[in-house]
C-alpha cells in the first residue's frame, strides 16, 4: 500500500513539474510578447516625432526666410523715404 501511495505521489509530483514548466513558459511567452509590442508602440511613436520634428525645422526654417525677406524689403522702403 505504502508503495501505491509513494507512486502515485511520485507521478502526481512528476506531472505537476511538468505542469509547472509549461505555465512558467506560457507566462514568459506572454510577457514577452507584450514587451516586443511595446517596442514596437515606441519606434513607431518615435519615428512619428521625427517626422514631426523634420516638418517644424523645415516650417521654422521658412519663417526665418520669410522674416528675413520682410526686414529686408522694410529696410528698402524705409530708405526709399
Amino acid at each position: 500500500m505504502t508503495k501505491l501511495l509513494l507512486a502515485i505521489f511520485g507521478f502526481i509530483f512528476r506531472n505537476l513539474g511538468a505542469l509547472l514548466t509549461i505555465v512558467a513558459v506560457l507566462l514568459l511567452g506572454s510577457w514577452l510578447q507584450r514587451e516586443w509590442q511595446q517596442l514596437a508602440n515606441a519606434q513607431n511613436d518615435l519615428q512619428r516625432q521625427q517626422r514631426i520634428e523634420r516638418l517644424l525645422v523645415k516650417q521654422h526654417q521658412e519663417l526665418i526666410k520669410a522674416q528675413q525677406k520682410t526686414q529686408k524689403a522694410s529696410q528698402t522702403l524705409i530708405s526709399q523715404y
